[in-house]
């Protein structure tokens, strides 16, 4: 006889969670009861360790590593965080990007650092600019170690890291404008305790004088100064001008420089000019036809301005002037003439033709002509003097021949005188037993009316009415006889 017993173990799963962003040394799987796992949590770079997370009551749980006694089937996880890092700006000026302060960063973040102004410029109390220039940076960390730029270019933030913008201090020189000389440097910003030497050279007819600005703590040597760029500064020189006589003679207008005699620095840009042009008296013109000059004017021109010249020695400029006379022509009736009316040059000969309108003859001239030489319906007129000049015309006329054969009349009749573009109605009347048979116009037949009227006549014409006895048919009629007066027939 046999028997058999058979042995069972009791076994609990463990479940090991899946997590993101780091790992545990374990995984699920059937454990016997009793048993205790010690599991342990390893985040990933840039993460750590935050808690444990599941069926986590009755294990011992120290930081990242958990015991857990299988006393039953249990579930366990744990949970990870990314880790952030900061970035500490250092930065007096300008607008530094990130800020300055500490920046706070998760690992792996992508960071370039850069300044958004530069340069900075300052307004000092005392008067002056300085200027704050970047010149780069000094970094730590993840900051790449250092650079002459403003920009660092991307870098990944993997630890604490610092950067610190390094500035250079420049003062402004102002090297004024001057007048009568040159100074050989120009304004410009110039790094903190820079010493400037500087000379002043005078242009042709100048001198130096002096030194001015904000000269306190220099070392001058006449023209020449040593500037020490220990704060703002400006700086200016003098020169003295010698002056030239400029003689401008005109008798008419209103010129620039007034007519006399005007003095002028040497180096001058001078331009002589006459505003009032032309000038107008009456019937005479006076025309500025240019200039004749001396000295450092242009020698001569034939505009009422110079342009610029510079003033370098003792000048004259005379304006010369032209003389014109007012030509008036006064506005015809019936006809035209073909000028208008002109300023003309003394000494000038005008031709002017009188054409008349359709209709119209020339009559005679008009106006101031004494002097002037006359052909006709042509006149040449002398401008020794200021003249007005016109002409008259008269309107052509025509005749109208006017005849009646006998049994009647016209009326008007004969030569009858009519002005150009007139009319006249002529009137035909028969004697009594008469009738009018036609009426002949320039030799052509027309209908008889008891009126004809000639309209806007342009030319002569002749008119006859033509006029007949009334007559009458007288029918006789016989059977006998030899001689009947009248016979018989239709008489």
């Amino acid at each position: 006889s046999s028997s058999i017993t058979w042995n069972w173990t009791t076994n609990y799963l463990l479940t090991v969670n899946e997590v993101t962003n780091g790992s545990l040394d374990w995984s699920t799987a059937w454990m016997p009861r009793g048993t205790t796992v010690v599991i342990r949590a390893t985040p990933v770079q840039g993460y750590h360790f935050v808690e444990w997370n599941g069926q986590t009551n009755g294990c011992t749980i120290d930081g990242d590593q958990i015991g857990v006694p299988m006393d039953r089937p249990r579930s366990i996880g744990a949970a990870f965080e990314i880790t952030w890092f900061p970035l500490t700006v250092l930065g007096d000026y300008g607008e530094p990007v990130p800020p300055p302060g500490t920046n706070m960063y998760p690992y792996g973040t992508e960071v370039t650092c850069f300044v958004g102004t530069n340069a900075v410029v300052d307004w000092l109390l005392y008067g002056g600019r300085r200027e704050y220039v970047c010149i780069g940076w000094t970094g730590s960390g993840s900051v790449p170690a250092a650079g002459d730029t403003t920009n660092t270019g991307p870098f990944v933030l993997t630890n604490d890291s610092v950067i610190a913008w390094n500035w250079r201090t420049n003062n402004l020189l102002t090297v004024r404008e001057v007048s009568g000389g040159t100074l050989d440097w120009s304004t410009t910003w110039l790094p903190m305790d820079t010493n400037v030497v500087i000379h002043a050279t005078p242009d042709d007819g100048h001198r130096f004088m002096g030194w001015n600005g904000q000269t306190n703590g220099c070392r001058i040597d006449g023209n020449q100064i040593e500037v020490p760029m220990d704060r703002p500064r400006s700086i200016g020189a003098t020169f003295d001008n010698i002056w030239y006589s400029l003689t401008v003679v005109s008798p008419w207008g209103v010129v620039v420089p007034g007519a006399g005699t005007n003095e002028f620095a040497s180096g001058t840009i001078m331009t002589c000019s006459v505003w009032w042009n032309p000038v107008v008296e009456g019937a005479t013109q006076y025309v500025c036809t240019g200039w004749t000059g001396s000295g450092s004017v242009p020698p001569a021109g034939s505009t009422a301005n110079t342009g610029p010249f510079e003033v370098t020695n003792d000048s004259t400029i005379a304006w010369n002037w032209r003389t014109n006379y007012l030509l008036t022509v006064s506005q015809v009736a019936r006809g035209a003439l073909d000028w208008r009316t002109a300023w003309l040059p003394m000494g000038t000969n005008v031709p002017i033709h009188a054409t008349p309108a359709v209709g119209r003859h020339f009559a005679q001239w008009t106006g101031d002509t004494n002097g002037c030489a006359i052909a006709g319906d042509r006149i040449q007129v002398p401008m020794d003097r200021a003249r007005t000049i016109g002409a008259t015309f008269d309107t052509d006329r025509f005749t109208i021949t006017a005849t009646a054969t006998e049994y009647g009349s016209i009326s008007p009749s004969g030569e009858v005188d009519v002005a150009f573009g007139g009319h006249t109605n002529f009137v035909l009347t028969p004697q009594t037993n008469c009738h009018l048979e036609s009426i002949v116009v320039d030799g052509v037949t027309n209908a008889p009316r008891a009126e004809y009227d000639f309209s806007y006549v342009t030319n002569d014409h002749t008119i006859e009415a033509v006029f007949d006895v009334d007559r009458y048919m007288l029918s006789v009629v016989s059977s006998y006889g030899e001689t009947i007066s009248p016979p018989v027939g239709i008489n």
